[in-house]
């Protein structure tokens, strides 16, 4: 700690210290005081012996929202840690994020996280949308919304709480029975990192319309598909060849066998020295020339390479291949467990799902093109028997900027029947993925005969918000981003709100400035650990909450409302504590303060106490005095 930081703190400390022991011994304190007194040091120094202590679990900080300022308001935006965020190479936790981190804004970019707000436990919303979608968050989370009025009449957004939105969940105009618009997101940019070693489209193809068991088929009846997938494979060494007089072609390379060979190995056991073969034949035909060794038959040589070769001068031994079969595609759908799935366990693996712009459009083409549909009026649907396959299609087209949903239908009663020449049987559950029109100019079909079906859409499709209810409790947090609109990507693509930090930033500016003056400003360390456990709430947000294990301060209490106060402090918990303070002559707003009334309704109530602080504690300059003085006779003249 600095000389100045050492001397600032034992002067306040010293002056104030009977006050400290009068306010620890009470469950609910309140501090009066003119302005420059130190009420909010004290009991911040207070709390914060609490917590190096470890009697509390939290330091919890409130203020009020002042009347002027409720429209834009105090934002913090906390959703539970468990919630999905959308970052450039996936799905995390919100948890997980720290600060450094990027997210997917709604332009589809990635945006940098600048900051990171833990806000406690906190009661958990379920907002529902009408195309399906689900996103939670804490009651003061902010999204931006048009109201069906805004949006009729083309007026901008406004940026909402969740309970606020709750309040006008239901259009009170004629029209739509929901009043609340959420924006769409962009078509996102991913870091698509990884390498695709199964071309994009031909993946498509084989979970769309494919066999994946012993050998590799696809079935239909375009030959559109055949030439394309035939482009694609060929530099793998691999073709699609007619099977048995039907609809499906399989995959075939240049090989007698599809099975790789075990590697052999030969090494001087004197030396060292080795040579590494492909296979027995291999071996066979190069051993005396490369080492010298003279060997009856193959058979001799694979003998040899199944036993420990112990009297022999040379050791003998077969390697397991990396690859399990020579075409490429299997091997790689192996390695995606892919391989062996059926159609009800199909699903489009990560690397797929997170790959670049282009990729993920080859990829939803060679699924639309072997099994999916298109309306005349262009409406497009996928449907599949495996919901793994449907929730991840439902993903891509919402990450090229559709918000595709689904549908489910028991096919299970249904009887059996011939469709197209096919027999049709029906014995499971049918997942329908409805992918509506793309206002940009992605084609989701190649094949001619349905891409030309396809028709761009007029307008910005509604994501309506039809429900919020109250569904948990959780630990949450709230991040803040360095984009302009403050909008990311929550589970489902919603587009929600982060923290407004210049919001923030004035309630906690006190506050952060006296924790420096008393633990410095390392954020690491012990001093981080401590931090990380100073929780900033708003008055007016608390409705439903209970303060828990914290030590909590409600500052400049002369701005809350009698019933503002009388709410506030029925959320504590009998395993905390409260302090309170204030200025009874600086209200805000003017009348309808009700400190003086809670100071009187507390009076003999046990394990409250009010201390009011007199000019001998004022701590800045000594003409603040007798302005407070003068400013006091000022108003009661009025």
């Amino acid at each position: 700690m600095t000389k100045r930081n050492s001397i600032f703190k034992t002067h306040l400390f010293e002056i104030q210290e009977p006050i400290a022991r009068i306010i620890k011994k009470q469950e609910v304190s309140i501090i009066t005081a003119p302005a420059g007194c130190g009420k909010d040091f004290i009991q911040m120094h207070t709390a914060l012996s609490y917590l190096v202590s470890k009697s509390y679990d939290n330091i919890i900080i409130a203020k009020p929202i002042l009347e002027i300022g409720k429209s834009i308001g105090f934002l913090p935006g906390p959703q539970p840690i468990y919630s999905d965020i959308l970052t450039p190479t996936g799905w995390r936790k919100m948890g997980d994020l720290e600060i450094g981190d990027k997210v997917i804004g709604r332009d589809g970019k990635p945006k940098n996280i600048v900051d990171i707000n833990e806000a406690g436990v906190k009661d958990i919303y379920e907002i529902t949308t009408t195309r399906g979608g689900k996103a939670r968050s804490c009651g003061d989370h902010p999204w931006i919304t048009k109201t069906y009025d805004e949006k009729r009449h083309n007026k901008e957004g406004s940026i909402r709480t969740t309970l606020q939105i709750l309040e006008t969940i239901k259009n009170p105009n004629t029209g739509p029975p929901f009043n609340h618009y959420l924006p769409s997101n962009d078509i996102v940019k991913f870091e698509a990192l990884d390498t695709l070693l199964i071309p994009s489209y031909t993946l498509g193809a084989i979970l769309g319309d494919g066999s994946i068991s012993s050998d590799i088929s696809i079935s239909s009846v375009d030959d559109e598909i055949f030439d394309r997938i035939n482009d694609e494979i060929k530099v793998l060494g691999l073709k699609l060849s007619p099977k048995n007089n039907t609809i499906s072609r399989t995959m075939t390379g240049d090989y007698y066998s599809n099975k790789v060979s075990r590697f052999f190995k030969v090494e001087e056991k004197e030396t060292g020295g080795f040579k590494i073969y492909k296979g027995v034949n291999e071996a066979w035909e190069n051993i005396e020339k490369d080492m010298g060794i003279s060997v009856k038959n193959k058979n001799t040589l694979k003998s040899r390479g199944n036993s420990s070769n112990v009297d022999l001068p040379h050791t003998y031994t077969f390697i397991k291949p990396t690859d399990r079969w020579k075409n490429t595609i299997k091997n790689e759908l192996y390695n995606l467990k892919l391989e062996g799935t059926k159609a009800k366990t199909k699903f489009i693996p990560d690397i797929y799902k997170y790959s670049s712009v282009e990729d993920r459009i080859s990829l939803l083409q060679g699924l639309m093109d072997t099994d999916g549909t298109i309306k005349k009026g262009g409406e497009c649907t996928y449907t599949t028997i495996s919901l793994k396959l449907a929730e991840d299609i439902m993903e891509v087209a919402r990450s090229l900027g559709s918000y595709a949903t689904m549908s489910i239908r028991d096919r299970r009663s249904e009887e059996s029947h011939l469709l197209d020449g096919r027999f049709v049987i029906n014995r499971h559950l049918c997942y329908t993925v409805n992918i509506p029109k793309f206002n940009s100019d992605i084609k989701i079909f190649y094949l001619k005969r349905k891409r030309d079906r396809i028709k761009k859409a007029k307008g910005t499709m509604s994501n309506v918000i039809k429900s919020i209810e109250k569904v948990d409790v959780s630990d949450s947090r709230c991040i803040v981003l360095d984009s302009e609109d403050h909008l990311y990507i929550t589970n489902d693509f919603i587009v929600t709100h982060n923290s407004l930090k210049e919001k923030i930033e004035p309630y906690r500016r006190s506050f952060d400035n006296i924790i420096t003056e008393l633990i410095g400003n390392d954020d690491s360390g012990r001093v981080s650990v401590i931090k990380k456990k100073i929780i900033f709430e708003p008055v007016n947000y608390v409705r439903g909450n209970t303060f828990k294990n914290s030590v909590v301060i409600l500052s400049e209490a002369q701005n809350c409302t009698l019933h503002e106060l009388i709410s506030f402090i029925t959320r504590l918990d009998h395993t905390s504590k409260m302090f309170i303070n204030g200025d009874c002559n600086q209200s805000d707003i003017g009348n309808k303060s009700g400190l003086k009334d809670l100071i009187k309704i507390i009076e003999n109530i046990e394990g409250t106490k009010h201390i009011e602080l007199g000019d001998d504690f004022q701590t800045r300059n000594k003409l603040i005095v007798e302005l407070n003085k003068e400013y006091v006779k000022f108003k009661n003249s009025k």
